[in-house]
């Protein structure tokens, strides 16, 4: 992107967070661009995390029309498996709460980062009001009186009269319009990666294990496959 653009609202990121706020805000009108690496579907990166949608969650996607859309791609969970596997010698028992005993069909539903942000993508290119837009990243951003001015690393420049912020964990923007934050870092580190169990159903039941070294969890998806984080 080398152009010029003004718009009403920009929001700055196309993962799941930034698709949806970008859907949410064209729905209510605004003149929106989203925009950050991978807008084309068709050439999303490898991402072997998931996302496990609770209820606001899903009632929010409903509302912006994406939901019949994902639900095809995402596992009921059901039930909720607690396990105490620290090998203490006094350990709290095996508990299995059911979304039955809240009179919910399920806590929520599993679906792969690439089918939902795919999805997204998809009802965000065919969106009125909205405009995707293949940047790698912000590279400034210039809080002015009236409007926020954004260059991007490829020297295009975007004017908008409010901006979202939604690049990440470490993002740009938010160090760049000058909001501080406090982080601390814990001496662990997170692998997920997604499996199938031919042999075996999950029964839609997401298995928590408490360990010494750190939770494992496997979180049911489609079919005989399942996430673990």
């Amino acid at each position: 992107m080398s152009a010029r653009l003004q718009t009403q609202t920009c929001v700055i990121g196309t993962g799941p967070a930034g698709l949806a706020a970008a859907l949410a805000l064209a729905q209510a009108d605004f003149a929106t661009l989203c925009t950050g690496p991978g807008t084309d579907p068709a050439q999303q990166r490898p991402d072997t995390r998931t996302t496990a949608l609770l209820a606001e969650s899903i009632r929010f996607l409903e509302t912006l029309g994406v939901w019949q859309d994902c639900k095809p791609n995402a596992a009921p969970l059901e039930h909720i498996r607690i396990i105490d596997d620290t090998g203490r010698l006094l350990r709290a028992p095996e508990v299995t709460f059911s979304a039955r005993e809240l009179g919910e069909d399920a806590f929520g539903y599993n679906i792969a980062n690439t089918d939902l942000v795919r999805t997204l993508l998809e009802h965000a290119a065919r969106r009125d009001k909205l405009t995707l837009v293949e940047t790698a990243r912000a590279a400034a951003v210039s809080l002015e009186t009236e409007q926020v001015r954004i260059q991007t690393a490829e020297g295009g420049e975007i004017e908008a009269r409010l901006i979202a912020a939604a690049d990440g964990r470490n993002s740009d923007c938010r160090a760049r319009a000058g909001i501080h934050t406090r982080s601390w870092s814990y001496p662990q580190t997170a692998i997920a990666c997604n499996f199938s169990h031919p042999d075996e159903p999950h029964g839609n039941v997401s298995n928590e294990f408490h360990r010494e070294a750190g939770p494992f969890t496997t979180v049911p998806l489609p079919g005989r496959n399942s996430s673990l984080v």
